[in-house]
């Protein structure tokens, strides 16, 4: 809402508050006003015609005088004539009269009318209750519009049925003649009950309750119904004088007795029976048992807008107010912050943050969210020990890969409650807006929760639940169902409008690095259109999109990536996201290489290629011989990526110094690998307690999986600081082994004999042999 809404804020609410009969009344007045000065010229030609009619009548009478009995007929009939034109001239004399009174006032009230809505309109401030002058005079022109179409009904043949029409004096002859009598009118035939004056009052009052006993006793409420008042008005007018808050304070009054919050604080008590505190300072609303929100409090962002804006859009009322087909006021639990909370989580969890914060637990406003809509995810803190400086919390929707599709940060209760209010043991209820873009496709995904320093982008220690690749804790899946939508915003680097195929268009991707080293990968982004034409159902043969490494337009490798989500279920014109991670093919050659896509059907390549960029590829350099001081493992089973695929260890070293423990792994694969697994390495004592260990990705991330080739033997080294208090005369046993970037989940033996391959037992007073 702004200072002055424009020239068109008034016709805008004279709509929204009038009646249907009020604007058929106006319209009929214009038409009557624009008519009736017609119809008055009109009338007296049509009186000049009836005298002259009148002499022509006499002179065929003095004409007809050869025939006798059939001429003094033809003199009366003629002489009958002239009477009723008479009549009917000075019948629209009278009409004449009613047209000029109902011109001249009507003029009258238009002029003021309009004058007076014109000089408001000129005035910056507006307000619907500056219209109500107008009103009045608006309902009078109705009433003379609606007068002047009764006279006009009256006029009407089913008016004047029962009315025996007006003869002159018969002759004798005619008296003598019983074909010349007047026909009496029938008692049978209908008299119009429009004609009485209490049926007319009667239908008045009739019309007049129908539109106003539906809003009983809420009369303020009234949007005109002929143009769906109630959808637009409050996006509009400021709605709402206060009906609605007795409602609220009914149920708030059978609650147990609480501190409540509320607009119009000098109203409220006397509606509410408990404890009530305003609105202003706005820590009232997150410091109170329950908050009431009243509708032009909202309009106008009364306490702010920030605090407004988290009330409508990240929590739920637990009760509303609804009158005629407006929200007018809504009842919010609390309270936001506080020594008590407000309400159990509905996911229970125990996970903390350096100390200081413990996350108690988390709540989503839908489990099956769709893609296009925001998902609200609330959380429950415990402040340990209040932060000195700012801190933000960022929530994330990744997929069982750790890929990014949705991301929020902001402040807690996005900064309406500073660290500087948290005190310790204080519950903070902290609402967050998860919007899921629209063309993200369905499947199962995971919630990654982290607190962090702003200033310096360092997240703070997560512990007590799985840990996401970003840092924060993971928590539960989220299921997101697929909404098909046409329009989305195009938010990736490079926009285009390509047609690979006849049914997809690329309309958004990410370029690859300029430079990469074999085996990392370059995680892309894509936006697909449906582009099919209306009348084509049939199944769609566009199933994955292909990779392709091409040099000098020779093709040197192939990546195949499934679409996750068949075209067909797009919807027509509808889009959808895709998300990839292109492997360099460990076995390049250093060079520069065209990276382009293509369309795959399941059986071979389709379309047109797409080149998103071009590569320089660096080769790292290969050992297939393992050193000759490795030792042997104790145990030589596989670890099973898939049927195809497994990892062995092939040798290790070790050596130790006062306080670590320098290992060297020696790893070996019989076939290229497609996914990314970090290593752990653990020192075990005789209680199988953990007494050291190391976790990261091979060769301190320098030799990703992904960059393995078959029988390339990998160096890997790790160290283990040892804790002070280790007994050097103890044997220990150590163990390794890989487990998922994303999901933690560990690969298994190929023995069967569980996911940790025993090393050997350490002897940790000497270094190996």
């Amino acid at each position: 809402f702004v200072e002055d809404p424009g020239p068109f804020f008034y016709p805008i609410a004279f709509l929204l508050k009038s009646t249907p009969w009020l604007l058929v009344g106006l319209v009929l007045s214009v038409y009557y006003g624009v008519s009736r000065q017609r119809l008055a010229v009109s009338s007296q030609r049509l009186a000049v015609s009836g005298q002259q009619l009148a002499v022509s009548s006499q002179q065929l009478a003095v004409s007809s005088q050869q025939l006798a009995v059939s001429s003094q007929q033809l003199a009366v009939s003629s002489q009958q004539l002239a009477v009723s034109d008479q009549q009917s001239a000075s019948s629209e004399e009278v009409s004449i009269l009613h047209s000029s009174f109902f011109i001249l006032h009507s003029i009258t009230l238009w002029l003021f009318a309009l004058t007076y809505l014109i000089i408001m309109t000129i005035a910056s401030k507006k307000s619907i209750r500056y219209m109500l002058p107008a009103f009045p005079t608006f309902y009078l022109l109705t009433g003379l519009a609606f007068y002047q179409a009764y006279l006009k009904l009256r006029q009407t043949k089913h008016f004047n049925q029962h009315v025996t029409p007006s003869t002159p004096k018969p002759t004798t002859h005619q008296t003598n003649n019983p074909s010349n009598q007047p026909i009496p009118p029938s008692p049978h035939l209908p008299v119009s009950s429009l004609q009485s004056p209490i049926s007319l009052l009667l239908l008045t009052i009739l019309l007049g309750l129908t539109l106003s006993l539906p809003y009983h006793p809420y009369y303020l409420t009234y949007y005109n119904p002929m143009v769906l008042g109630w959808r637009w008005a409050p996006q509009t007018l400021l709605v709402g004088w206060g009906e609605g808050l007795d409602g609220a304070a009914r149920y708030l009054n059978e609650q147990p007795a609480q501190t409540v919050s509320a607009w119009y604080e000098w109203l409220f008590p006397l509606l509410y029976h408990g404890e009530v505190q305003a609105v202003v300072p706005q820590e009232n609303l997150i410091t109170a048992d329950r908050s009431v929100l009243y509708i032009n409090q909202v309009q106008r962002d009364i306490p702010g807008p920030n605090i407004i804006h988290y009330f409508r859009t990240r929590r739920q009322p637990e009760y509303t107010v609804h009158l005629n087909g407006i929200d007018y006021a809504w009842v919010y639990p609390g309270p936001i912050a506080g020594f008590q909370p407000s309400a159990p989580p509905q996911v229970a969890l125990g996970g903390e943050f350096s100390g200081e914060a413990r996350l108690l637990g988390y709540g989503l406003s839908s489990s099956t969210p769709a893609s296009g809509e925001p998902l609200i995810v609330t959380l429950q803190w415990q402040v340990l020990t209040p932060p000195v400086t700012q801190r933000f919390v960022y929530v994330r929707l990744v997929d069982s890969q750790g890929r990014l599709w949705a991301g929020a940060d902001s402040p807690p209760v996005m900064g309406l409650w500073p660290v500087e209010r948290w005190q310790p043991d204080m519950f903070i209820e902290d609402a967050h807006e998860l919007p899921i873009p629209a063309g993200t496709p369905p499947g199962t995904y995971r919630l990654e929760v982290g607190l962090y320093n702003p200033d310096r982008g360092e997240t703070l220690a997560a512990s007590g639940q799985p840990i996401g690749q970003g840092g924060g804790l993971l928590l539960g899946d989220v299921e997101v169902k697929w909404q098909p939508q046409t329009e989305v915003a195009i938010d990736l680097p490079h926009q285009t409008n390509t047609a690979l195929t006849d049914r997809v268009q690329l309309v958004g991707y990410d370029a690859p690095p300029s430079t990469a080293t074999t085996g990392e990968l370059l995680p892309v982004r894509f936006i697909w259109r449906d582009s099919s034409a209306w009348f084509d159902f049939g199944d769609a043969p566009e199933k994955s999109v292909v990779f392709i490494w091409s040099r000098e337009d020779v093709v040197q490798a192939e990546q195949i990536d499934t679409l996750p989500l068949p075209v067909e279920q797009w919807g027509r014109g509808g889009v959808l996201r895709s998300q990839h991670d292109i492997i360099v093919p460990p076995d390049l050659e250093s060079g520069r290489y065209d990276l382009s896509i293509r369309l795959h059907d399941g059986q071979q390549i389709v379309g047109e290629p797409f080149l998103l960029g071009a590569v320089d590829v660096e080769t790292l350099p290969h050992e297939f011989d393992l050193p000759s001081s490795a030792l042997q493992p104790d145990d030589p089973a596989h670890f099973i990526v898939s049927p195809e695929q497994t990892i062995h260890l092939a040798g290790y070293n070790y050596t130790r110094t006062e306080s670590t423990l320098d290992l060297q792994f020696y790893w070996q694969t019989d076939a290229p690998l497609t996914h990314r697994y970090k290593v752990f390495a653990q020192l075990l004592d005789t209680t199988n307690t953990v007494v050291a260990q190391s976790d990261s990705v091979p060769a301190g991330g320098q030799r990703p999986t992904t960059a393995w080739l078959p029988d390339e033997i990998i160096t890997d080294g790790h160290t283990l600081s040892l804790p002070p208090n280790v007994a050097p005369d103890q044997s220990y046993r150590l163990i390794t082994g890989f487990y998922d970037l994303a999901t933690g989940q560990r690969l298994a033996l190929a023995n069967e004999t569980g996911d940790a391959l025993l090393v050997s037992e350490i002897d940790l007073s000497q270094d190996a042999e």
